[in-house]
């Protein structure tokens, strides 16, 4: 009886607890449920990228639609005027500045310039040097690609040394567009054959349901955040400055060293969007026919950007 009560007396009490072994089976189980759990988030991330992408083309369409009702006629991409408080430019080629009392066929700035107040945002479609330049516009970023955020341009392209840009740091760039417009439909001012650099509704003859306004437009990825201008200039510039749209005839999904350069993408698996002149958004996939074809009829792509060719456009 003595010894039990010493040996109860001496002995440690036994504590409930994991062993190594049953704790490195948690870990495990725990890794393995992570596993699977961020694929799960990062679709449904990439499905509200797409949502939103979605909406913010839906509103640019109805904005071309406030704007044509105003004017008669869509916005062109600017240029520059005499008196403009400086000349921006890349490799000394030059552009037009945003001017609020340059509206209509005389804008100054691009299309999404001019659109900023029928799309509720009048207070950013001010003359430089007035603030609100510096004011990001989250309606023309795609979130799958990249935030909106103000950024002072370089002096010199980051990843291409014979690019230069100017004014180098002199103010904080918001508002370059992961959306383009349809060169075709929304000219450039100082190129356009015909000299029509403003067109209509009637002109669509091809019909609204068959024809782009607006569309992704094809970047290298590597590009995104740099706040370089070269085929991405920010919408308060206007001109030949290709940032703002596209005319070329190739879909491609962002990658490293494509040929962004006057064409079209995302950064989106499937395909990319586009905001056709009915007020519709449809989805077109990287497989679509398409290409430049200067013999024989035009591709289907090329189809949804010509809109006087009588050819109706056929994508699934």
């Amino acid at each position: 009886m003595r010894r039990s009560v010493l040996r109860s007396l001496t002995l440690p009490a036994r504590r409930p607890g994991f062993t190594l072994i049953e704790l490195l089976v948690v870990i495990a189980i725990i890794a393995v449920l992570i596993g699977l759990l961020l694929p799960a988030v990062q679709k449904v991330r990439e499905a509200a990228a797409r949502t939103k992408c979605m909406n913010n083309m839906k509103q640019i369409g109805l904005g071309l639609h406030n704007y044509h009702d105003s004017y008669g006629f869509f916005p062109n991409n600017g240029g520059r005027y005499s008196g403009q408080p400086f000349s921006p430019d890349t490799n000394g080629l030059r552009w037009g500045i945003g001017n609020a009392t340059r509206t209509g066929k005389t804008n100054s700035g691009s299309w999404a310039f001019d659109l900023l107040p029928f799309v509720e945002q009048g207070n950013a479609h001010r003359t430089w040097p007035a603030s609100g330049w510096d004011v990001p516009q989250p309606l023309f970023n795609c979130p799958s690609r990249r935030g909106p955020e103000a950024r002072v341009v370089p002096a010199v392209d980051p990843l291409f040394s014979s690019f230069r840009y100017n004014p180098a740091g002199r103010n904080p760039w918001a508002g370059q567009t992961d959306y383009a417009a349809n060169l075709h439909l929304l000219p450039q001012r100082s190129a356009v054959p015909t000299g029509q650099s403003n067109y209509a509704i009637k002109d669509v003859t091809d019909g609204t349901s068959n024809t782009a306004f607006v569309g992704e437009k094809s970047m290298d990825p590597r590009r995104y955040t740099t706040g370089t201008w070269w085929y991405d200039e920010p919408l308060y510039l206007g001109g030949e400055c290709k940032g703002q749209y596209r005319g070329g005839f190739f879909l491609r999904p962002d990658r490293k060293d494509v040929r962004f350069e006057n064409n079209w993408g995302a950064a989106h698996g499937a395909g990319a969007y586009f905001a056709l002149a009915d007020g519709s958004v449809r989805l077109v996939r990287y497989d679509v026919d398409q290409g430049d074809r200067p013999a024989g009829p035009p591709s289907m792509f090329a189809r949804l950007l010509l809109f006087n060719d009588g050819l109706v456009l056929q994508i699934d």
